[in-house]
């Protein structure tokens, strides 16, 4: 697993790691059953504190894409048969509520972020898992 980071974002390293992870699990270069390097080598390789890689691990297992344990190596979780559930509902809805504000603060109207949002949906074909 190769994780880039970008030389400047507003994000927190930590997030800045659990978003690499998961754009990695979107385009398939990481799959379901897939382990993780153990926190303390990822740490190394990065040169950051190890803190820092057990708090990005933490986000992803509080999301439930990674399963974690005491002793045990660090691995993706499958992805669910039925992903409609309540907290994935949940967590949908905030990360919706974030983009509308997001596009207003940018100076989005509706129509704009609607057109926007329209046009983003039909994309050509979607990189789901690749």
């Amino acid at each position: 697993m190769l994780i880039v980071l970008p030389e400047i974002s507003d994000l927190p390293l930590y997030q800045q790691i659990a978003e690499a992870i998961k754009e990695q699990l979107f385009t398939g270069a990481l799959r379901p059953g897939d382990e993780l390097p153990p926190v303390r080598l990822l740490a190394e390789s990065l040169g950051i504190n190890l803190h820092t890689i057990r708090h990005a691990y933490q986000i992803l297992a509080a999301e439930g894409l990674i399963v974690m344990g005491l002793g045990r190596r660090t691995r993706i979780r499958p992805r669910p048969a039925s992903p409609v559930n309540k907290e994935t509902k949940d967590l949908l809805r905030r990360r919706w509520k974030e983009l509308e504000r997001d596009a207003y603060l940018r100076g989005f109207n509706r129509e704009q972020f609607t057109s926007f949002v329209e046009t983003m949906l039909q994309r050509e074909e979607p990189e789901y898992g690749r």
